[in-house]
């Protein structure tokens, strides 16, 4: 009997722990006629493989970029009105799609350092202390959608004893887009903080697959106090869904940053050989004002005394014929 009561208890006290883990296994995950995530994940992989191949073939693109999705989804057993009708459940369902962009981007980061790229930070190229160093802490790949608050990535750097006045930054990446409509239009703005609360800023607008630079530099030499700045993919206005998909991926990203010496300004020997001279005044006769010269006036001797004039002699006819 009392061994039927200690079991009865023991079950009673792990009801409340049964219930939990009912309802976490129940929790709702992609309807089945839509494609799973897994599978969705690797079919953007594919995608980002095929336009980076088009990418490499300009004059092509539309027509070779096309064919490539087409060879995508038939590989996958997927049919175009799968993917779509998917992808308008992603994108009305971020959260699952920002799941996906992330592993995304671990994978692809992986394979970029199986091939000899850059780590995922890409800070181990150059000294932390040196006078040349990449600032980048963050993944150096990343993948944006046009739908909020996934569009947007917003970054900030506090300076150290490390960064100097006069420091030059250039930020560096490679962008790529995959859309099945609108206009592709990205941009990245970079801000300094300087130490006297002044503010820097550069813009860069992104729209095609290409090796992107965008500079700033505390060129008057205060000191930077903090950099901040954002990546985004902005919304066509022209298109009125928001269910298709477009995507911006940015790969390699480097922040470097340049040490600098401010350089004096330079005063020519001549000028001041001549300044000296003048001042000394042993050197240079005094300075004499002209007066402008009056028309039919006598020419004048470097004295000012007036030249001697001779009288014209007449010439004859006969010493004019022979002229």
């Amino acid at each position: 009997m009392n061994s039927k009561r200690e079991l009865y208890s023991i079950l009673v006290s792990m009801l409340p722990f049964c219930i939990v883990m009912a309802l976490v296994g129940c929790k709702p995950g992609v309807p089945n006629q839509y494609i799973q995530p897994d599978d969705m994940e690797d079919i953007l992989y594919d995608y980002h493989i095929a336009d980076g191949m088009v990418s490499t073939r300009p004059g092509e693109t539309a027509d070779l970029t096309q064919a490539y999705h087409v060879a995508v989804l038939k590989k996958h057993h997927v049919t175009q009105s799968e993917f779509d009708s998917s992808m308008v459940y992603y994108m009305e369902n971020a959260e699952i799609l920002h799941t996906i962009y992330e592993n995304l981007s671990e994978r692809l980061q992986e394979e970029s350092r199986s091939l000899g790229g850059p780590a995922m930070t890409a800070s181990g190229m150059y000294p932390a202390n040196g006078d040349t160093t990449n600032i980048w802490r963050r993944p150096s790949f990343m993948v944006l959608t046009s739908k909020a608050p996934f569009n947007y990535q917003s970054f900030s750097i506090k300076t150290d004893t490390t960064y100097h006045a006069g420091d030059m930054l250039t930020l560096s990446f490679n962008s790529q887009f995959i859309f099945q409509d609108g206009i592709r239009d990205g941009n990245v703005v970079l801000a300094l903080v300087l130490k006297n609360d002044s503010v820097i800023t550069r813009n860069l607008r992104i729209s095609t697959d290409m090796q992107n630079v965008l500079q700033i530099s505390d060129d008057n030499f205060v000191g930077i106090k903090e950099i901040k700045g954002y990546f985004q993919l902005n919304t066509s206005p022209n298109v009125m869904t928001t269910s298709t998909m477009r995507l911006m991926f940015l790969e390699n990203i480097q922040f470097l940053r340049f040490h600098r010496q401010k350089v004096p300004t330079a005063v020519s020997s001549d000028s001041t050989n001549l300044t000296e001279r003048t001042h000394a005044g042993s050197q240079l006769p005094p300075f004499q004002e002209t007066q402008p010269q009056q028309e039919n006036s006598a020419p004048t001797t470097r004295t000012g005394a007036p030249l001697p004039l001779k009288a014209a002699t007449p010439i004859s006819s006969k010493e004019m014929s022979r002229r």
